[in-house]
């Protein structure tokens, strides 16, 4: 959740656009949309550097929701053509689909576990969580690094795209209802293992579902428009 303050230097009424001079944001692609995009369309001048907290439960759950829905709304209006198309070394619509919810399937099984199989099998945080921003910035790292998904998560040539439209919409929303019932202690208490990241908080593994299915969203509407030339 960030605090954004804007300072208007072009005379606008903000209140007619709906953005007042204080603004809390906790969606990440907005944040991102009023750190970068925003002023330089609107000429605001500065926006004030954003003070970064962690998503508390509700905020994680609307962002969960928000992303994936968003996610299917794409995949969902695309005909069968566009879910085929692809470009070398990158997977077409259906494949991102299918790993996004390859993605989301074990998160939600560990989440369902029983809290004390995952404290025997992976200990306990000896740390705070990290907010949003770090946890997209260590795995951005590792992608730069090199990193790949393992095997697990590698999508096959044939996918039923309607299915698992529907398997994803019903997962997050099984582990939206679960995240709602945990408190804000054991977000930051539990670890859960990530192929790449190594142990992660059960928050940090939230926010990495959060911002995971954003940036196959964005690889989707990359690879439409250069189709499309």
């Amino acid at each position: 959740m960030r605090l954004y303050s804007f300072v208007d230097e072009s005379g606008l009424d903000l209140k007619v656009i709906g953005i007042h001079k204080i603004f809390l944001c906790t969606n990440p692609d907005l944040m991102h949309y009023f750190d970068h995009v925003w002023p330089k369309i609107f000429n605001f001048g500065k926006v004030a550097h954003p003070s970064i907290v962690f998503m508390t439960s509700p905020e994680i759950t609307t962002s969960l929701r928000n992303n994936h829905l968003s996610f299917i709304h794409l995949i969902g209006q695309l005909n069968g053509e566009q879910l085929k198309q692809s470009h070398p070394h990158q997977w077409n619509p259906a494949q991102q689909l299918e790993h996004i919810y390859l993605s989301v399937r074990p998160v939600l099984l560990a989440f369902q576990l029983p809290r004390v199989i995952p404290r025997l099998l992976f200990g306990k945080a000896n740390r705070k969580s990290r907010d949003y921003d770090t946890l997209v910035r260590d795995y951005q790292a590792k992608l730069q690094q090199g990193g790949k998904s393992p095997s697990t998560f590698v999508p096959g040539n044939a996918v039923n795209s309607l299915k698992r439209l529907l398997q994803l919409e019903k997962s997050i929303d099984r582990l939206c209802r679960i995240v709602d019932r945990l408190s804000e202690e054991e977000l930051d208490q539990y670890l859960l293992p990530h192929p790449l990241l190594g142990k992660l908080t059960m928050r940090e593994m939230l926010y990495f579902t959060i911002y995971h299915v954003t940036h196959h969203h964005q690889q989707v509407e990359k690879n439409l428009v250069l189709s499309q030339h």
